[in-house]
């Protein structure tokens, strides 16, 4: 059997089954998939990427999310048609985390560089927009969309090392709401 090297950052399974992941190794970022006769593994676009993040839209073509080593630069990645399609945020980041809506729009989570706040990014017409979940810090996030469309963020408050929830309303005007997690040690 193919050994790999690298540490596993996503798996998930497609709508047939098969197992997708996103890994790394000390030079690169790797998308792998698992297809009837074996496996595929492609290098990512772009170097020194690090924290890949992984999801499948409804016809399980992957969308990635990763921050740079050399740069801090948060990317967001997908495949159409065979060939790779890369967009930068325009932000500096760390962990990012992505999620796909019911539309199959993506929205990133990240721990902002430079003043280490929780964040997400959105892509409009106007290109990517970013906004502060959580100005006191965060990272290591995990970030999922409710049955009715609002997306969850569970991330770490890295200063006081509390777990936290947040979830965005769209009363008047959209905002985040924090959610206590009970217990969390």
């Amino acid at each position: 059997p193919e050994i790999l090297d690298g540490y596993v950052r996503d798996l998930l399974l497609g709508a047939d089954g098969r197992a997708h992941m996103v890994y790394e190794t000390y030079a690169s970022a790797y998308y792998r998939y698992q297809t009837p006769t074996g496996w595929i593994s492609e290098e990512l676009p772009g170097s020194c990427l690090a924290h890949p993040s992984l999801a499948l839209d409804a016809e399980d073509r992957p969308h990635i999310a990763a921050a740079g080593w050399c740069d801090a630069k948060v990317r967001y990645m997908y495949k159409a048609a065979g060939e790779w399609f890369t967009e930068e945020l325009n932000v500096k980041g760390y962990h990012p985390e992505l999620a796909l809506d019911r539309d199959g729009q993506p929205l990133i989570a990240y721990q902002d560089r430079d003043t280490n706040a929780q964040m997400v990014a959105r892509r409009t017409v106007w290109g990517w927009q970013a906004e502060v979940v959580d100005a006191e810090g965060g990272g290591h996030s995990s970030l999922v969309f409710g049955s009715t469309g609002e997306p969850y963020l569970a991330y770490q408050d890295e200063l006081n090392t509390d777990l936290r929830l947040a979830t965005l309303h769209w009363l008047r005007e959209p905002h985040w709401t924090y959610l206590p997690i009970i217990g969390a040690q």
